[in-house]
């Protein structure tokens, strides 16, 4: 669980570095392996599949400012290994990794563990919060 979130929280640095915007979903993990993260760490241990990364990032967010995003709208969650895997819950493993419970962690860098019922009530599509005028 402290790896998924490690890598929302590295994510967020690297927007930081990049005015503020999320890096892309087609080379999400590219970005992050330089110089952010090291591709090990992509790699959830109880994967036991040939691939090098064991998370997807969630396509909505993609590109998006930081600034304001609801703290919990999700950022990356579990999938088939890969490399840059991008998507929504309809590639979501179709079996959960860990007792019948899937790992997806927030922009807030939580990590919630869900059952395949809770998957829809997630916010997969960000929204922003309003400036407090001061």
């Amino acid at each position: 669980m402290k790896q998924m979130s490690v890598l929302a929280l590295t994510t967020r640095f690297l927007a930081g570095d990049n005015r503020n915007i999320l890096p892309a979903s087609t080379n999400w993990c590219d970005a992050l392996t330089k110089g952010y993260f090291e591709e090990w760490a992509l790699k959830d241990p109880a994967d036991i599949s040939r691939g090098k990364c064991s998370y997807a990032y969630n396509t909505n967010v993609a590109g998006r400012s930081l600034i304001g995003m609801h703290p919990k709208t999700v950022f990356f969650f579990e999938t088939k290994s890969g490399w840059n895997q991008h998507g929504g819950p309809e590639i979501l493993l179709e079996q959960p990794r860990y007792s019948n419970t899937y790992l997806v962690s927030c922009f807030d860098c939580s990590v919630l563990r869900v059952t395949k019922d809770q998957i829809p009530t997630l916010r997969w599509v960000p929204t922003y919060e309003a400036k407090k005028e001061e």
